[in-house]
């Protein structure tokens, strides 16, 4: 049972202990070991739209940063302190303090922390577009609120419009009841979009991503040789990547490519035993990002900016969201 500390009224234990360990994650030096000095994609980014129609694609891809470079170049830069940013950390703190307090015992608290080292460790510690996301995604669901798009799932979906399309699935499969026929439904949406030609032709650019040499599509860790234009082609292509993501340790050993493995394995097993509508989140997350995403550093630090649904996951929040 999680205790309280300094009195009665006091902090609960667990949720101390969680954020003692976000801080320690969060120090420079700690980060640099593990990380090194990796680049953030808002440091190329200098506010500027080409509105040439010639390529939408370019355009989704800079008004996706247009609003967090905003948000940093007049708020979070002038709190940017020896490595941290202490406005991040600060509002940061509460929520991490929530996350920790769903543990019930000494085991879930492991659990959660295991899941949660990536966090601070890739973007919760200095500003990054993937913080803006935690905010909406805590505003609008929190720890267990209500998960139907129109109570508040609508201000993540003004967050997904504003900086991240892609993700506008997300209130719409929490807030779904019969999950089969939502997949099957999007699906069959993506079988006809990927057959169009002016739709298929932005898809198959999304799945090119790690063939691109410079830009806004990042450089990849993860080999990829096989052009997407076609369904045979995507076929191939995930016989490449997937191997490269669920089984990295084959790929290269060390430190990194050992909790890399850990981490999905766990991941996955908790995300196919403890069925729910967070976990239906979480596994489609975890497919997306698998194919679409450019390396593992990345991958890592987009899936995990959906930490907050890791206790409703295990079931330890208020709702349980079964199917």
């Amino acid at each position: 049972m999680n205790k309280k500390i300094f009195g009665s009224n006091g902090l609960e234990l667990y949720g101390f202990v969680g954020v003692c360990f976000y801080y320690f994650l969060s120090m420079p030096f700690i980060r640099g070991v593990l990380f090194g000095d990796g680049f953030k994609i808002l440091d190329f980014y200098d506010g500027q739209l080409v509105t040439d129609a010639s390529d939408g694609f370019f355009f989704l891809a800079q008004f996706a940063l247009y609003f967090p470079y905003l948000f940093y170049k007049y708020l979070f830069t002038y709190f940017d302190v020896l490595g941290l940013n202490v406005l991040v950390i600060a509002l940061s703190t509460p929520i991490v303090y929530r996350y920790f307090c769903h543990a019930k015992n000494e085991l879930q608290l492991v659990l959660l922390m295991f899941l949660f080292v990536p966090v601070p460790l890739l973007f919760l510690s200095s500003y990054n577009k993937d913080f803006v996301l935690v905010v909406f995604l805590y505003f609008s669901y929190g720890y267990g609120r209500d998960l139907l798009v129109y109570s508040r799932g609508y201000l993540f979906l003004v967050y997904a419009v504003l900086m991240r399309a892609y993700l506008v699935f997300v209130p719409l499969i929490m807030s779904v009841r019969d999950s089969k026929r939502f997949f099957l439904a999007s699906f069959l949406m993506f079988v006809g979009m990927a057959s169009n030609e002016y739709t298929g032709y932005y898809i198959y650019r999304l799945f090119n991503r790690r063939l691109a040499e410079k830009g806004f599509d990042a450089n990849s860790e993860i080999l990829q040789t096989v052009e997407v234009s076609d369904f045979l082609s995507m076929l191939k292509m995930l016989l490449e990547v997937v191997p490269q993501v669920l089984m990295p340790i084959f790929y290269g050993v060390g430190l990194k490519t050992i909790f890399f493995q850990m981490y999905v394995s766990v991941f996955l097993v908790c995300c196919i035993y403890f069925r729910s509508r967070y976990s239906n989140v979480l596994l489609v997350l975890f497919i997306f990002y698998t194919i679409l995403d450019p390396d593992l550093g990345a991958f890592f630090r987009h899936l995990t900016s959906f930490f907050i649904l890791f206790p409703l996951m295990l079931g330890l929040g208020r709702r349980s969201a079964k199917n």
